[in-house]
């Protein structure tokens, strides 16, 4: 994985436009025109909060993008981030790539400092409950499940915008025509229980 830049944006355009789920399940796109995803990638570089990476395959001398995956909403003050903007290409959807990279963010992120990690606390993964995909590799990471927090998000325009909602048929008042509601699952893992083993406390 290397740092998502603008130089992916072309990238990343041209194999989601006409994907259906590439943006079913997130507050954003899908894009008209690569300027407009270009807005979001400049965003996560000028959060220093954020950190964004392209998830490559490397095969010899030849390099292949297959998704995009980041590090969101860091509390250094807390020590704990989200793995965030999880999105793998539709030609390479169930090869395990969401979960290798998952892996590795998570794992850096836990390891202590000593050991050339971020020494964090706690790391989080947010997912849609429609998102029955992204729920799956949360809990085979080895992530607990928090809570479900209902109509986190007001997905404006959703249907239009080919966004999956929470299935309900009521909305909140104040709702315009179209909008569509968002619930979502909150998982988490935890510096002395990731691993699958709990980590001997120093």
């Amino acid at each position: 994985m290397y740092q998502q830049t603008l130089k992916h944006t072309q990238t990343v355009f041209e194999l989601t436009r006409d994907d259906p789920l590439a943006y079913a399940h997130l507050s954003f796109g899908p894009y008209d025109a690569v300027e407009e995803y270009e807005k979001l990638v400049k965003m996560l570089e000028e959060d220093e909060f954020a950190f964004a990476f392209a998830i490559l395959l490397c095969d010899r001398e030849e390099e292949e993008m297959v998704g995009t995956i980041a590090y969101y909403d860091a509390n250094t003050e807390d020590r704990s981030i989200e793995i965030s903007l999880v999105q793998i290409f539709a030609k390479h959807r169930c090869r395990g790539f969401a979960m290798d990279a998952g892996r590795l963010l998570m794992e850096y992120a836990l390891t202590p400092v000593v050991e050339g990690g971020l020494g964090l606390a706690r790391v989080e993964w947010h997912a849609s409950t429609a998102n029955l995909g992204s729920i799956a590799v949360a809990r085979r990471l080895g992530f607990e499940e928090i809570g479900v927090v209902r109509y986190e998000r007001c997905l404006k325009n959703g249907k239009e915008r080919g966004k999956v909602g929470n299935g309900r048929s009521e909305v909140p008042p104040g709702s315009e025509p179209g909008d569509l509601w968002r619930d979502l699952v909150m998982f988490a893992v935890y510096w002395d229980t990731w691993g699958g083993e709990r980590r001997k406390i120093s």
